[in-house]
């Protein structure tokens, strides 16, 4: 069992009912102690927005907390700056009844359990052979004909070793292994992947040998995934309506829906822990929605990078030394510069941008960029293009959340094959313009969060599916 399986366990279990307010926060390697107390507000309050520095976020934190009974999970924490450790340990423990504050952290680093404990760290040590092969049985073993068990348990128990007692790598080869024949399993025992690992990344070979039997339909929507940030939150949803935009998904059916079977192949990752339900998603209060949200091992998305290889690449504005290779498709802009417009390569299929804190981009940010079909421009301001028509004439999926401006942008209006659009939290818009009914293929359209939405042309209800709350 792993620190956050068992973290898990603590946290879904019925004796935690008692605490009246409960947060689990994914810190990983990238440390900002901001993002972290609005993430537990988040969890205790439903919203954080309002606070912007340190000392609001905790005046609210210690408003909400006093006199409650609380339980915080840092989940995977890297930092090992103790001036910074202690700034955590004094926002997170703002009670003024302090005693009713309880933290778990979870981390690799010894130095920095010492640093933030109060009792003695638990340190989980790897799995035993055996415990191993019992996690591993647990999930090959489901559908097996019982001819075959006693060689299978043979060849399983020497795969098990291989695991070197990490139960994610024994549950996603025994997933592999579900339902296949005694030459597949001695072929997984036999594999080269077992000696081998990634000239870039140290990538586990069991996940690696999981990748290499992958199905072939279900590579594409894996290798994706390497562009959201390690230790972030994935939205279910979001990330179905990508898989469909560059035409990742082939439905086995001709009466089968894109969507129907995207969810498939979503069902298909979940079941080989790949990707997971996120922990996060679970917490509940009186002012949240309901929530679908994935997440992914450090571990996994290692892998995940790997196998995009060049083809995904992550672009710093401030701290960048190399640019995406020509056979970059899928883009990750943070901190956006006007410079980097010339790093958008043509065959740029999906764009992202991330922590550009409302930073207008030109009208010609996207003039090389002739085939994009996924566009995320969240907390970006675009108020006009150049020629839309052209730059983005095969967009499909646009997020263009927390818009700042009262009017809606008239250029989106010109996104033709346009499937799906966000503008969630977009709270100064009032209206949608009646130009929006030129979105012929328009199916999903999310105005949740819009609070000053007052009016929608009418054909919207009849059309598509909207997403208001």
């Amino acid at each position: 069992m792993g620190k956050t399986t068992l973290a898990k366990l603590v946290f879904s279990d019925s004796r935690m009912q008692d605490f009246e307010r409960m947060a689990w926060v994914h810190v990983s390697q990238k440390f900002n102690l901001l993002r972290i107390v609005k993430a537990v507000i988040s969890q205790f309050e439903g919203t954080a927005d309002g606070f912007d520095d340190l000392q609001s976020l905790y005046n609210q934190l210690e408003k909400i907390s006093s006199g409650k009974k609380c339980l915080i999970v840092l989940d995977d924490l890297w930092e090992s700056d103790i001036e910074l450790l202690r700034k955590l340990k004094l926002m997170v423990n703002c009670g003024k009844e302090r005693s009713m504050v309880r933290i778990i952290v979870t981390t690799r680093i010894e130095a920095i359990a010492q640093e933030l404990s109060t009792v003695s760290p638990y340190k989980l040590r790897p799995l035993s052979d055996d415990d191993c092969w019992t996690v591993f049985k647990q999930i090959a073993f489901q559908w097996t004909n019982e001819e075959d068990l006693d060689v299978l348990e043979a060849i399983g128990r020497d795969i098990a070793m291989k695991c070197k007692g990490l139960p994610l790598a024994a549950h996603a080869v025994g997933s592999m292994l579900r339902n296949k024949n005694v030459d597949f399993w001695k072929a997984a025992r036999d594999s080269n992947t077992w000696d081998q690992c990634s000239s870039h990344i140290d990538v586990l070979p069991s996940l690696r040998l999981s990748y290499e039997h992958m199905p072939s339909y279900l590579k594409p929507c894996f290798a994706y995934c390497a562009i959201f940030q390690k230790g972030s939150t994935i939205d279910k949803d979001k990330l179905i309506q990508q898989w469909m935009a560059p035409d990742f998904v082939k439905p086995s059916l001709p009466t089968l829906s894109p969507k129907a079977q995207a969810e498939e192949y979503l069902r298909e990752l979940l079941a080989t822990s790949l990707l997971q339900n996120s922990v996060s998603s679970m917490v509940t209060h009186e002012h949240a929605k309901d929530s679908h949200e994935l997440s992914m091992h450090d571990l996994v998305h290692d892998l995940a990078q790997s196998v995009a290889g060049d083809e995904a690449f992550y672009l710093h504005a401030i701290s960048q030394s190399s640019s995406p290779s020509d056979n970059c498709h899928h883009l990750v802009v943070v901190s956006y510069d006007k410079r980097l417009c010339k790093s958008l390569s043509v065959k740029v299929r999906s764009l992202h941008f991330r922590d550009c804190g409302g930073k207008q981009l030109p009208g010609d940010t996207f003039s090389l960029t002739k085939n994009l079909r996924i566009l995320d421009l969240t907390g970006c301001v675009v108020r006009k293009l150049t020629d839309p028509t052209r730059q983005l004439a095969h967009l499909r999926y646009l997020d263009a959340s927390l818009l700042c401006d009262k009017d809606f942008p008239m250029w989106i209006t010109s996104l033709l094959k346009l499937h799906y659009l966000s503008i969630h939290g977009s709270t100064k818009i009032s209206e949608l313009p009646k130009s929006t009914g030129n979105l012929k293929d328009l199916a999903h359209l999310d105005l949740s969060c819009c609070g000053n939405l007052v009016h929608l042309p009418e054909f919207f209800f009849s059309t598509l599916q909207v997403s208001c709350y």
